[in-house]
């Protein structure tokens, strides 16, 4: 037997004062669409990837190599 381990790292991204997702923000540590091809833009107002996740909403994503410890 095999397990697989999937850790899914999204972030809540329309929360009203959400501290997790500011500091993202301020730390630069989403994942961007290139600059001139963001199909979202109308919808995040910035290069931010995001994701549908249902019921839920919007949610964002880190980008791998980021070093910073974000807790709720």
């Amino acid at each position: 037997m095999k397990f697989i381990t999937i850790l899914d790292p999204a972030i809540d991204s329309e929360e009203q004062n959400y501290q997790v997702f500011t500091e993202g923000q301020k730390a630069d540590i989403w994942i961007k669409w290139p600059e001139r091809k963001n199909p979202q833009s109308n919808e995040t107002n910035n290069r931010n990837m995001v994701g549908y996740v249902w019921p839920y909403g919007m949610l964002i994503s880190m980008k791998e190599n980021s070093n910073i410890s974000l807790s709720r």
